[in-house]
């Protein structure tokens, strides 16, 4: 009777080991998911992040070509050529108002 009794402690043991086993890995398996969603996810908004940062470099790179361009195709005579035309009035207002406006400046940093 006292084989019987040691044979189902240790029985029960080895059972309690694997649950207990099998538990720690369900929860490593949980943890792994859940550090690839948040990677996923990370990744997506730095790809979004990088996206809007690119827009926002083409979109002022062609406001600089046609300001460029503006510029050029009316020739200042000598006098006018010392005092701001209306292109570089406007470039010099959209830079102020940029430098003034704070979600402008995070794009940028």
């Amino acid at each position: 009777a006292l084989k019987e009794a040691g044979k189902v402690a240790v029985a029960a043991q080895l059972e309690d080991q694997a649950s207990k086993r099998k538990q720690q890995m369900q929860e490593e398996h949980a943890f792994a998911q859940k550090m690839r969603k948040e990677q996923q996810e990370a990744e997506a908004r730095e790809q979004e992040k990088e996206m809007k940062r690119r827009k926002a470099r083409q979109a002022n790179a062609a406001e600089l070509r046609e300001q460029i361009r503006e510029k050029y195709q009316a020739t200042p005579t000598q006098v006018a050529r010392d005092q701001m035309n209306e292109v570089e009035r406007r470039m010099n207002r959209k830079k102020l108002d940029a430098v003034q406006d704070p979600s402008v400046m995070k794009l940028l940093v």
